[in-house]
């Protein structure tokens, strides 16, 4: 989806229209003012950080009219930040940002078409701890190109950078298949697809095998994360 409709990492062509961030401020502004309770935002966009000039100028903007005393919230690539946005992210607010890993298996990541730079994610992590911002990550278990071996190691960065503070939060899932995307055609093409009853299709439990890494292990290892 995020290259798809941000065109690449959003710098590579205009695929996409980005509000004013006037605009959104006005928004906060009128949420905080109707709610006493408003604590702040959580931006739920694939990658609130594909324009990044726009993110630094909206974090200047929250800075100057005083919205940064709220707490923010988004998800993110890794790919746009450096030390400075993220030190300005913290300026403006935000506490926590979410990305998805998926996958630290250069192998994985290439049947994905999301190969993960495990030293620029790191480095990412190192900003946000230095800065006081959490860290969110996402990971699948069973995905296309995987192998116990890839997962488990997957697991261990997971439990690395969870025992170095890099990581607050994390969310394991089983790599699932939706109907009419090209993984459950792959799936069903290759016989790996063990049901098409859609309340199994739930992030948890497995509805593919593969020849060499069956549902069952691909359960065990999800359980073991």
């Amino acid at each position: 989806v995020v290259p798809t409709y941000y065109g690449g990492h959003g710098k590579s062509h205009k695929s996409h229209r980005c509000r004013n961030v006037d605009n959104v401020c006005d928004e906060i502004q009128y949420l905080a003012n109707k709610y006493p309770s408003f604590s702040g935002c959580y931006f739920n966009e694939e990658a609130h950080n594909a324009n990044i000039d726009w993110l630094v100028l909206f974090a200047e903007t929250l800075i100057k009219r005083k919205l940064h005393h709220y707490q923010y919230d988004a998800m993110c690539g890794y790919w746009t930040f450096t030390d400075d946005v993220i030190k300005l992210l913290a300026k403006a607010g935000y506490r926590q940002i979410r990305f998805g890993v998926e996958s630290t298996s250069e192998q994985v990541g290439k049947h994905i078409k999301k190969v993960m730079f495990v030293d620029k994610l790191e480095s990412l992590m190192g900003w946000c701890k230095k800065y006081g911002i959490g860290c969110y990550g996402t990971f699948q278990i069973g995905a296309p190109g995987s192998t116990e071996l890839t997962d488990r190691q997957t697991i261990a960065d997971l439990n690395r950078w969870r025992q170095q503070d890099l990581m607050q939060k994390w969310q394991v899932s089983t790599s699932t298949p939706l109907p009419n995307t090209p993984f459950y055609q792959e799936a069903k093409k290759n016989g790996w697809l063990l049901t098409e009853d859609l309340n199994r299709f739930n992030g948890f439990h497995p509805v593919l095998s593969y020849p060499n890494y069956t549902a069952e292990r691909i359960f065990q290892v999800r359980l073991s994360a």
